[in-house]
């Protein structure tokens, strides 16, 4: 077989036959990418903290620590993977990610120090979230242009699926085998729900099989870029260093910070700062659950909106959502206004991330998009490694949460006035 980047088919004609565009089935494969990546998200290793703790005799502030230092040194690698995303393609990445993550987490079933902790948070917030899921949205892109609203909201259910699913699954798990178990067995998840997959199932581009995005049948639809938010123009494709002296790629890029840095610090406090106001720890973390109902509902509709509604407008729909979650988690002196809160964080959620996933795609086109997307995922990652930050610097001055959340929400509103600053680039904009 030829290179798989190769746009010349190589591939046997059985899949012209089928009665759909193959591109869904390597759309449910990026899915299940994504939802694999459940372990190493937050809400998941939080199920691990008290336990590990018990056991190692560590403080949480040192595991803590070791999290975010972690997370600070995976957030350098999506600039290397991006690289070689476009240089090798999707499904060796996805598959050596799965392969690789596993592995990590039976390193860290045999932890017995803070270090052993660090390289293990390090390499499963590096393979899930670094490789993986950077990984699974570029292969999306790759599939769809038309449709592209649409499939990347579908594969963002994932996200929505394991928050719902690994956070229960690990705490069965430590229940049945402990901590050391548990870790375990999800790395056997990983393997038994991705490798085959990925492996067999997975092409990387619709060219390589002879076809076109979203199954049009000529190339020129196939290419209908909305880059100029205008219908039938011919998709520019930039490499990373001609993106990055564009002004419209910085703009974009604050805003792959904004949401992060935010949400991961309401994240982290929310039952703090709900029990603060009176509720009980069990109602402050049942927030949680409206949250993630409402962000699976809203990222399967949002895909709709773009394919319809230009990228930059539904982005700045999503940031100023944020503000209005951060404006009734002030106000949450009720229960109806902290329900208000959870359900407002998951539009915000659903509308940013999804909407991210499919901008760079829109606007720099799909030849260099692993590297593009290589950079912004950098910044994700790096802004839910400082999300920690604000809010207990507030705690520490002022005795409390309410100034630090009034004081981040700059953050949304300067983003909302850079990604209304931030049109789709033409071929004028090209440096030479």
């Amino acid at each position: 077989m030829r290179n798989t980047l190769n746009p010349t088919s190589t591939e046997p004609h059985w899949f012209h036959r089928l009665p759909f565009f193959y591109g869904w089935v390597v759309l449910a494969v990026a899915t299940l990418g994504i939802f694999t990546t459940g372990p190493a998200q937050t809400y998941s290793v939080s199920v691990f903290l008290t336990p590990i703790l018990g056991e190692l005799h560590l403080s949480r502030t040192a595991v803590s620590s070791m999290y975010a230092l972690g997370t600070v040194v995976a957030a350098f690698a999506p600039l290397f993977i991006g690289y070689c995303i476009d240089r090798f393609g999707s499904q060796v990445v996805i598959i050596l990610a799965a392969l690789l993550l596993g592995i990590a987490c039976f390193w860290l079933s045999l932890a017995d120090s803070l270090l052993d902790l660090f390289f293990g948070f390090a390499a499963i917030r590096m393979l899930a979230i670094g490789a993986l899921s950077l990984a699974c949205t570029t292969l999306v892109a790759q599939w769809f242009v038309r449709r592209r609203g649409v499939a990347m909201s579908i594969a963002n259910l994932g996200m929505a699926g394991n928050s719902a699913v690994f956070p229960p699954l690990s705490q069965m798990f430590i229940d049945t085998y402990g901590w050391r178990g548990a870790w375990r067995g999800l790395g056997l998840v990983i393997w038994g729900l991705l490798l085959l997959p990925a492996t067999f199932l997975i092409r990387n581009r619709p060219e390589v099989m002879g076809l076109h995005p979203d199954g049009d049948e000529e190339a020129d639809k196939a290419q209908a870029s909305v880059q100029a938010e205008k219908p039938r123009v011919v998709e520019l494709n930039w490499t990373a260093r001609q993106a990055l002296r564009t002004r419209t790629f910085w703009l974009l890029l604050y805003t792959a910070m904004v949401s992060p840095t935010v949400v991961t610090a309401l994240t982290l406090y929310q039952i703090a700062f709900l029990v603060e106001r009176g509720f009980s720890p069990h109602f402050a973390a049942s927030v949680f659950s409206v949250r993630a109902i409402v962000h699976a509902v809203v990222t399967f509709s949002i895909g709709f909106v773009l394919d319809r509604v230009p990228a930059r407008y539904v982005l700045a729909g999503g940031l100023g959502v944020l503000i209005a979650a951060m404006g009734a988690l002030l106000q949450s002196y009720t229960p109806l206004v902290a329900i208000l809160y959870g359900a407002l964080t998951g539009v915000t959620t659903a509308v940013t991330s999804t909407t991210h996933s499919v901008i760079w795609a829109n606007y720099y086109g799909r030849r260099h998009l692993g590297s593009i997307q290589g950079i912004s995922t950098a910044v994700f990652i790096g802004g839910t490694a400082l999300g920690s930050l604000p809010l207990a610097i507030a705690y520490d001055f002022f005795g409390g949460y309410a100034q630090g959340v009034v004081a981040l929400m700059i953050l949304p509103l300067l983003g909302i006035v850079a990604v209304l600053s931030a049109p789709p680039p033409t071929a004028a904009d090209t440096p030479s």
